[in-house]
């Protein structure tokens, strides 16, 4: 739905939630700034929060030399690739459910160690659900074919850094994984492009959190 005053006013109680849980002050006034853009819309609330595309690795990611990444959403494998330039070893999950992403993912990522490649959606538990492949990431959950579909306790990987650009699924992708966040995932960076209560709504079912980072399309501290 629409991401207006009525929205951010049902929603606020979340949103105070995740924003006091942010882990460093440029994350919280990503998260500010988007919030007043939506309810705005004057781009100048986007530039504020702009940075270049290699800063996050500079500053607050800080990825070391052995690091065990899992890609939620890996899209066409741009966001794997980039994860292996700015690391030494590794250890990759990529998940992607859409059939056609899926084959980018495989070809594009074809000959590296270390990966394991997963065409599934994350939801709460294993089985099936419904799936709409749209224009790749334009796809997601909810009426469409029947998709193969994990849990993130399912892959037992003690990730170091999770990844999670899952389309509104978030709430569905925390509820009830355990191992999302864990005691080794200390950082957890959601891509949100739809209304931040999905995020929102699932981080507070958590007893522990990671290191949380806002990475907002439009005010990415990513460059997504």
């Amino acid at each position: 739905r629409l991401f207006d005053s009525e929205y951010a006013a049902a929603h606020t109680e979340e949103l105070l939630w995740v924003y006091s849980r942010l882990a460093d002050e440029k994350s919280r006034e990503t998260l500010e700034n988007t919030v007043n853009f939506k309810l705005s819309g004057k781009p100048e609330y986007l530039y504020r929060c702009e940075v270049s595309h290699d800063e996050p690795f500079q500053s607050f990611l800080m990825l070391c030399d052995d690091e065990s990444y899992l890609d939620l959403g890996a899209y066409n494998g741009d966001t794997v690739l980039e994860f292996i330039q700015k690391t030494g070893k590794y250890k990759i999950t990529a998940v992607e459910p859409d059939n056609r992403s899926f084959k980018k993912l495989t070809a594009n990522t074809g000959g590296l160690e270390n990966l394991t490649l997963i065409n599934a959606c994350v939801g709460e538990a294993d089985g099936t659900a419904g799936f709409s492949s749209r224009k790749g990431r334009g796809s997601g959950m909810g009426i469409g074919e029947d998709c193969k579909m994990i849990s993130v306790d399912s892959l037992n990987g003690g990730f170091s850094f999770i990844k999670a650009d899952v389309e509104g699924s978030e709430t569905a992708m925390l509820k009830h994984n355990t191992a999302l966040p864990n005691e080794n995932a200390d950082r957890l960076l959601p891509q949100n492009r739809r209304p931040y209560g999905h995020t929102a709504r699932g981080l507070q079912n958590q007893k522990r959190l990671p290191h949380l980072y806002a990475a907002f399309s439009g005010a990415s501290r990513m460059g997504y």
